[in-house]
């Protein structure tokens, strides 16, 4: 297990616009910006428009990813992609969203998230899978989580509207 602190970045682990890469066994902490950026812990590709695809993320610890602005969106993973795979990882205290994915295909299976939403809006989800269509958000699968967001007031899991039936267990 790999530590990336990260105290004067905004994020641990940032992949650009590749595809087709695995990131294994790393323990991602402590992304605290500049003191006016929203932080992350993992963060693929930049944009709906420049995404990542067929990226597997797996068996990592991604904690105490804290903000220090008042947007939120400071996430434990975060992206943009077609066919991104979270699966295995431990994912807490997170100031807003433990797992925010916009793309087709996403896969969320055996995490354990809690501790949330952290920041003082009381926003962020343990799962949103973000868009607005079924090309932006379809054919999810979500299975086997532990969710623990119950002492904040946002989603366990949030698939907006649009998202394209795929399973669901």
């Amino acid at each position: 297990s790999d530590l990336f602190p990260s105290h004067d970045t905004r994020w641990s682990v940032r992949v650009g616009l590749v595809s087709n890469i695995f990131i294994e066994e790393l323990e991602c902490t402590g992304s605290l910006g500049n003191g006016s950026q929203t932080t992350f812990g993992i963060y693929l590709g930049s944009d709906p428009a420049n995404i990542c695809s067929n990226v597997t993320i797996s068996s990592c610890y991604i904690h105490d990813i804290v903000s220090f602005v008042t947007v939120g969106d400071c996430s434990g993973i975060f992206g943009f992609g077609d066919n991104i795979t979270v699966k295995n990882c431990r994912i807490d205290h997170i100031a807003d969203d433990g797992i925010w994915l916009q793309g087709l295909n996403p896969v969320i299976t055996g995490n354990k998230i809690s501790n949330v939403g952290e920041d003082s809006s009381i926003t962020g989800d343990c799962i949103q899978l973000n868009g607005n269509t079924s090309s932006t958000t379809g054919f999810p699968y979500v299975m086997g989580n532990y969710l623990d967001h119950s002492s904040k007031l946002e989603k366990q899991c949030f698939i907006v509207s649009g998202a394209s039936y795929r399973d669901w267990e």
